[in-house]
């Protein structure tokens, strides 16, 4: 496989705008978007995993999504080969990966891959082997003041209830997938299972998820920050376009100096 094309990476902690950043980048700079969400992977799990709208992936390819049935298991290792499979067929098309997601841990055995050893099915490097990336790499990191981003989490987590998450957990309860499954581990649908069980109250599962949510984008933040190659950029709900536009810059100009540099 080829592996030294460019590849861009955008991280950050839930919510705080992943998603809308991949779409403007791959609309303007002939991209198409990877996932590194550990829960998107999976079918039917749509709400809770706040993956994008149908015709919108019709209008702009998503990979890595939608691509195991809730009822296996997928590790990390094979989200890594699988990966590797989708963005060696996008450098075949000429098409840009965009790499888009919170899971750091999927993230890191991506970007790094020559160096990950998988045993026990946990991901290590070498001690203190230096992290290395194959591919000519802008790893492009958001983040927000704390107290706007928890806001916009408790307002996500409304959100999905809103469009039907509750609905959503019990419609894979009835299809048989184990509450103690891999899939259903994930935020909003393990705190959910007892509420459809009538063992807790609905209230007091979104304030769970709420607050689950919030620890959780905190741990994304420490993970992401760990990396060193990440280039930070505060985003502002205001002058969120604003933004976008100076990142979708940034990038340009990062293809051109890196495809200037291979010839």
């Amino acid at each position: 496989m080829t592996l030294s094309g460019p590849l861009v990476v955008i991280v950050g902690p839930t919510a705080v705008g992943k998603t809308a950043l991949s779409l403007y980048l791959a609309e303007r700079l002939n991209g198409e978007i990877v996932s590194a969400d550990a829960m998107q992977i999976y079918r039917g799990m749509d709400i809770g995993t706040a993956k994008v709208e149908p015709e919108i992936q019709k209008r702009m390819p998503h990979h890595l999504i939608d691509w195991v049935d809730p009822h296996q298991p997928y590790t990390v290792k094979q989200y890594q080969d699988d990966a590797l499979k989708v963005i060696a067929h996008l450098y075949e098309r000429r098409k840009l990966p965009i790499v888009v997601g919170g899971t750091g841990l999927y993230v890191s055995a991506l970007v790094y891959y020559p160096f990950y050893h998988f045993g026990e099915n946990k991901p290590r490097l070498p001690v203190r082997a230096p992290k290395k990336s194959p591919f000519r790499l802008m790893m492009i990191g958001l983040t927000m003041e704390r107290s706007v981003l928890y806001k916009r989490i408790d307002a996500r987590v409304e959100e999905m209830m809103q469009r039907g998450l509750l609905e959503e957990v019990h419609r894979l309860l009835q299809a048989g997938v184990d509450p103690d499954a891999q899939s259903m581990q994930a935020l909003g649908y393990k705190e959910l299972v007892p509420v459809v069980r009538g063992e807790r109250p609905l209230d007091e599962a979104i304030r769970m998820i709420q607050k689950r949510t919030r620890q959780y984008a905190k741990r994304q933040l420490t993970w992401f920050r760990a990396l060193g190659d990440v280039r930070w950029y505060e985003v502002h709900e205001k002058d969120t376009m604003q933004i976008f536009q100076k990142i979708a810059e940034d990038v340009a100009g990062f293809l051109k100096t890196t495809s200037n540099d291979t010839h």
